[in-house]
């Protein structure tokens, strides 16, 4: 099942806003979480959907998708780049994406959009396929 993404973030396996499947999007946080992708390498809003995506995994599911320590990197990077998120073009600032929660490194009391809680069990499933 191929999900459409929205990715400002060149890569050379695909092309800019194209269909991105679920698998795509787990390797890139695996490739995240390992230090083989600086968070300042990728755009903004990659980077809240995979905070969103996480955090969803992890509240709700209680499935850690990211390491803490790189989930921590990631709230404090969204948090010191608060002020850039508009203008990049992130939406859901101040409902689902809040400055407060950036700053605590949590997620707390929001409610998940169906296409995250999707994308993100979609991810728990690679996840418990490759810790078999």
């Amino acid at each position: 099942m191929s999900i459409r993404v929205v990715d400002n973030e060149p890569d050379r396996t695909q092309h800019k806003g194209a269909c991105l499947t679920p698998e795509f999007l787990y390797r890139r946080m695996q490739s995240l979480d390992r230090g083989e992708i600086a968070l300042e390498s990728l755009r903004l809003i990659p980077l809240t959907n995979i905070y969103l995506f996480c955090s969803y995994a992890y509240y709700e599911k209680d499935v850690s998708l990211l390491s803490d320590g790189t989930f921590d990197k990631l709230c404090k990077y969204l948090y010191d780049m608060w002020e850039f998120m508009e203008a990049e073009g992130v939406w859901h600032l101040g409902t689902l994406i809040i400055e407060d929660n950036l700053k605590a490194g949590t997620c707390l009391r929001v409610t998940y959009p169906t296409a995250v809680q999707v994308i993100a069990d979609m991810m728990i499933e690679l996840k418990q396929l490759e810790d078999l």
